[in-house]
């Protein structure tokens, strides 16, 4: 059995090491027209390799199509090729040196052992049971398309095969970048660069997601982690508003008390700054030039310090973001992940209209879906 992948990120990878591995006999290949395999692993997790996640569900997903297959042992098939994986605060599973460069490493290596070819050419076409580049078409029993989406196009994937997967028959949804920085209405310029720990509430009319973490300024938006996850959200159901709280540890009445407990003929930028960075207080505040504690309502400020609302516009670009929402429909895809329109092609991975939160989701369903597939083969 002659079997061509398409893309060399964490599920074209996977799916050549857990195919060959089943069908011993085969001939796996794998396409990839960047310098290097696995770029776009590389910078997952900054750089640490965030692989996966112990908190695992369909809530972290978009769609409950991926029900079944997140259930794969993403964690078990990296440790047989070698990678030892740890766990942080929070959930997240990276290698045990947090090092991405070491998964790539030791993917590779597999790839070698196993005798799996590595053509360094970049797919044009697909047909029925064959693939197209610039140089050469190439026969296989079975395609595997693992592109990914359009974000970071500096690292691979370019989003180019959604064409050729469209010439198939089969539809694109709508694609947006998403787990990136948000543009808004606010300037911030004034504190760009600023980080704060925040909670944050994101609406968008009756519907809202909340979370408390990093929140970074950007002279026309808003970034970090929080952020990210909003924008995913933001991404598929349209852009609204999101609320900051400064002070999420604290309650109404223990930030007043604190509030009153500070020197009131102050200058309220010099009376608070105990408390927050000065230049978001007036930045939040406004013109505080001459201005006491006193001269301000401690209920109001509470208010306005755990009530900060920020207008969305729309996220970043593809290139800044980390994941692309919307892919190959999954209303014509089998359970198999095989093409119900095509036989003998099939999607994993970020290709399909399948996003997860950040955190490790999309690198797990990626390589799960590439687990899966090669079960079900």
């Amino acid at each position: 059995m002659k079997i061509g992948i398409v893309g060399s990120g964490p599920a074209g990878l996977a799916a050549a090491i857990s195919i060959k591995r089943k069908y011993i006999d085969s001939e796996v290949s794998i396409f990839e027209y960047m310098p290097k395999l696995g770029k776009k692993l590389l910078a997952s997790g900054n750089g640490k390799g965030n692989v996966s996640n112990i908190n695992m569900g369909t809530e972290y997903y978009n769609n409950p199509f991926v029900k079944d297959i997140i259930k794969m042992d993403v964690v078990g098939f990296l440790n047989s090729c070698g990678i030892l994986t740890k766990v942080d605060k929070e959930g997240r599973i990276y290698p045990y040196n947090e090092q991405a460069q070491t998964v790539v490493d030791c993917l590779n290596l597999e790839l070698y052992d196993l005798g799996i070819n590595v053509i360094k050419e970049k797919v044009i076409g697909i047909g029925i049971n064959y693939l197209t580049t610039f140089f050469n078409s190439y026969y296989f029993d079975k395609i595997i398309i693992a592109t990914g989406g359009k974000s970071q196009e500096y690292l691979g994937s370019d989003g180019s095969m959604y064409r050729a997967i469209e010439g198939l028959g089969h539809t694109i949804t709508k694609l947006s970048p998403a787990l990136c920085p948000i543009k808004t209405k606010e300037d911030f310029s004034d504190i760009q660069g600023l980080r704060c720990k925040v909670s944050a509430r994101a609406y968008n009319g009756e519907d809202f997601y909340e979370d408390k973490g990093e929140l970074l300024f950007k002279e026309d938006g808003i970034s970090g982690i929080i952020v990210f996850q909003i924008s995913s959200i933001f991404a598929r159901s349209g852009f609204g508003s999101v609320t900051v709280d400064f002070f999420p540890d604290m309650s109404d009445d223990e930030l007043e008390n604190v509030i009153k407990s500070l020197k009131q003929d102050r200058y309220i930028d010099l009376a608070l700054m105990g408390l927050m960075n000065r230049k978001l207080i007036s930045h939040i505040l406004g013109d505080t030039r001459g201005k006491y504690l006193k001269d301000f309502d401690p209920k109001e400020l509470v208010y306005k310090l755990k009530n900060y609302k920020i207008e969305c516009i729309k996220n970043y670009e593809f290139v800044q973001s980390q994941i692309t929402v919307g892919g190959v429909s999954l209303s014509e895809v089998k359970p198999t992940l095989e093409s119900k329109l095509v036989d003998n092609i099939y999607f994993i991975g970020e290709v399909l209209d399948v996003d997860g939160l950040s955190g490790g989701y999309n690198i797990h369903f990626a390589i799960a879906s590439a687990l899966w597939l090669a079960k079900n083969l």
